[in-house]
């Protein structure tokens, strides 16, 4: 499956919708999640930290996942022995009209 494309709004609306960010300890563990998640076809995608949950890791790099992907990509990790620190649900933070001025 292919990554949703944030521009299409696919995502969720601020403040709609719940969204799991994997976080981990350094940019190399989050570029293997990433990897191990899309030689699974599980759809997700590399994300800023939201500042709600930074405090739980040094990295400011997590892996944004959707709820229907939750249990695939927990799959995926496991199977491909791939290190997080956490799976952190949060409310949708993506703001599609975020640097949009009328």
């Amino acid at each position: 499956m292919a990554d949703r494309d944030p521009s299409s709004g696919s995502v969720g609306k601020k403040g709609k919708g719940l969204n799991y960010y994997v976080l981990v300890e350094t940019y190399t563990d989050a570029m293997a999640i990433q990897q191990a998640l899309r030689a699974e076809g599980v759809r997700s995608r590399i994300s800023p930290t939201p500042h709600a949950i930074q405090g739980f890791v040094g990295c400011g790099v997590s892996i944004l996942l959707l709820p229907e992907d939750l249990e695939a990509a927990k799959a995926a990790m496991a199977s491909h022995d791939t290190p997080y620190v956490r799976i952190e649900p949060l409310e949708c933070q993506i703001d599609p009209k975020r640097d949009r001025y009328a």
